[in-house]
């Protein structure tokens, strides 16, 4: 797959542009949001490849964001962050659909090396009898 697209959703302006040009950089085509809403006309709009998608955000937050993106059938990988509890928040993460779960701060090498694992098994496993609901990264 070349160039996939990330849809990035983080209520931070500062944060969206560096994972902008971090991703840029690193050959993904980020697409930015900056509230749950915008984020779910984007994902309506052209399905991404992955979501990169924070916690606490306004009016609308990242679990809410999470079930309406499942909800309409998005299978493609979530990796949630938070600066809450790596361990409670990534079971949360896990029970909740997404794939993955990083908290603030995190590395930008360990976000991309989550990002290209994830996208790579999705493309493994993609198909009509594999369900991400069903399946537990190890």
């Amino acid at each position: 797959m070349s160039q996939p697209t990330v849809l990035v959703v983080d209520d931070s302006d500062c944060i969206l542009h560096l994972l902008e040009m971090i991703f840029s950089k690193e050959g993904f085509r980020p697409r930015l949001a900056s509230s749950g809403l915008a984020a779910l006309a984007l994902a309506r709009a052209e399905p991404p490849d992955a979501v990169l998608l924070d916690v606490r955000m306004p009016e609308m937050d990242g679990w809410e964001v999470l079930c309406a993106l499942r909800q309409d059938g998005l299978q493609a990988p979530v990796v949630m962050t938070s600066t809450a509890d790596a361990v409670s928040g990534g079971a949360l993460a896990l029970a909740r659909g997404a794939q993955g779960y990083l908290m603030k701060p995190f590395s930008p090498a360990q976000l991309v090396e989550m990002l290209r694992e994830l996208l790579a098994e999705s493309q493994a496993h993609a198909g009509p009898a594999v369900s991400p609901l069903a399946r537990h990264p190890s």
